[in-house]
Parts: C-alpha cells; sequence; structure tokens
C-alpha cells in the first residue's frame, strides 16, 4: 500500500513538472524569427548612430503573429552604415516577409526631446516615415539576410504627393 501511495506520488509530480516545462514564458522570441543585418549608405552623409526601421507591408506567417502582420524590426547603424535587425531584443533578427525601411533618429531615453541629428536634414523627409519611404528589403526565411540598402540622396516628394527619383 505505501509502495502504491509512493508511486502515485511520484507519477502526479511527473505529470506536474511536464505541464510546468511545456509553458512558455514571455521572454521567449517570436517563432520563425531569422538573423538579419546589413549596411545602408547614403553618399556624402554618414548615417552612425541612426536608427534603420524595418515597417511590415505583407503579411507574416499565420503562426508568427496574431495579428497577420509582422511586427516591425529595428538596429541602430553603427560606422559604414552597417546594422543588425531585433524585433524583441536587440539583434533577435526580425520575421520573414516584405518590409519597408526608414531612418530615423534613434530615441534617448535620458533625454525627453532630444535635439534634431542635423544629418536628418539632408536625408530626404521621404526616407524618414515608413508611410512614404520607396525604400523596400525582403527578408528571406531561408538564406543569409545579409542585405546592402542605398538612399538616393536625390530623392524628391512630387507634386501629388508620391515618390520621384
Amino acid at each position: 500500500m505505501v509502495f502504491r501511495r509512493t508511486i502515485w506520488k511520484l507519477v502526479c509530480m511527473a505529470a506536474t513538472a511536464s505541464l510546468l516545462a511545456g509553458c512558455g514564458g514571455g521572454g521567449e522570441s517570436v517563432s520563425g524569427m531569422v538573423p538579419v543585418k546589413g549596411t545602408i549608405t547614403m553618399p556624402g552623409t554618414d548615417l552612425a548612430g541612426l536608427a534603420v526601421v524595418f515597417s511590415p507591408i505583407a503579411p507574416a506567417e499565420p503562426k508568427a503573429e496574431s495579428k497577420g502582420r509582422a511586427p516591425s524590426a529595428s538596429g541602430k547603424i553603427g560606422d559604414g552604415g552597417a546594422f543588425t535587425l531585433g524585433t524583441r531584443a536587440p539583434n533577435d533578427g526580425a520575421i520573414p516577409g516584405e518590409y519597408k525601411v526608414s531612418i530615423i533618429q534613434p530615441a534617448d531615453g535620458n533625454n525627453p526631446t532630444p535635439t534634431e541629428d542635423p544629418r536628418l536634414a539632408k536625408i530626404p523627409k521621404a526616407y524618414q516615415d515608413a508611410a512614404t519611404t520607396p525604400l523596400k528589403a525582403t527578408v528571406a526565411k531561408d538564406g543569409a539576410n545579409d542585405l546592402k540598402l542605398e538612399l538616393n540622396p536625390n530623392l524628391k516628394a512630387d507634386a501629388v504627393g508620391g515618390i520621384a527619383p
């Protein structure tokens, strides 16, 4: 009888442990993320210290995000225009899909009203907003995802509100 109770307790503890092990924690990355790195340049302008933002334009894989769209990914631009994207944490990658690419001034948690970076004045305004940027990139499910992007310093907004090279 004591032997059966001991066995029953062990079975219950094992079942409880396996159920708890199956519960995911909030720190897990979104399933399906892949590493993404690259360079983004604009002739005559050093972009180091600014941020690159990838905003989704196509639905993500159904299980990747409950809303059917991939979350935005971003990264700080380093020397030579090098960047690595992160979605939930720095450098953790992005969900495969199509993205519009924009350049912004990174947030400064220490300064609620930061001075605008003077280099932003050299970058055509269209590149500074996901709604107007003509720059697009594809994050592949399989592959290196070592992207090479270049901004056109002569990009002009036409009279109708669109973009003209």
